[in-house]
């Protein structure tokens, strides 16, 4: 018998400021039918709500492409473990940032196919820069380009698990000191 571990994720979402849009998303995740029950509840992380999920770690990409599918601009998700990482969208939505997107069945040709097709179609589109790589996608763009290409990667029927944002070493080290 196989049992899925459970798991604590925060999803960074936009437009989220008023209380009526934060009410239609959780009542749309209470629609959300699936074997396993998700918990969900809003949460502020350094002045930024953020959607916590409490969901097994196997249903995690059914959830972004059904976030994505309603067209939540999803910018970051992340274990609960990682929330120092969370920026603040509304004052960095048009600043170039480096995004690590990790995506179940990288290895798999026909996936990574698929990928490269979004990832060049958006290249065309946004200014983007990107290294594949057998564990993850290394991405630098603007938060409102991860948004859009995480949306084209989960409506495309791929899993994606991960969108962290990166900052900068020295970057981290100041504000960590501070």
């Amino acid at each position: 018998m196989f049992l899925d571990k459970y798991d604590t994720f925060i999803i960074n979402i936009g437009n989220l400021s008023t209380w009526l849009k934060r009410r239609h998303l959780l009542n749309e995740c209470k629609q959300l039918q699936s074997s396993h029950a998700v918990q969900t509840e809003f949460m502020k992380i350094r002045q930024q709500l953020v959607l916590k999920v409490h969901i097994s770690k196997c249903n995690l990409p059914y959830f972004i492409s059904f976030l994505s599918f309603h067209n939540y601009p999803i910018y970051q998700v992340l274990p609960l473990s990682q929330k120092e990482f969370i920026f603040q969208t509304e004052a960095n939505i048009e600043a170039m940032m480096h995004f690590k997107l990790k995506i179940d069945g990288l290895q798999d040709v026909f996936i990574k196919d698929k990928i490269i097709d979004i990832m060049q179609f958006m290249t065309h589109q946004e200014d983007i820069n990107y290294i594949l790589t057998q564990q993850y996608i290394d991405i630098s763009c603007t938060p409102k380009v991860i948004s859009k290409l995480i949306h084209a990667l989960a409506t495309q029927n791929i899993d994606v698990l991960c969108v962290n944002y990166r900052p900068r070493v020295a970057q981290y080290k100041h504000s960590t000191i501070s």
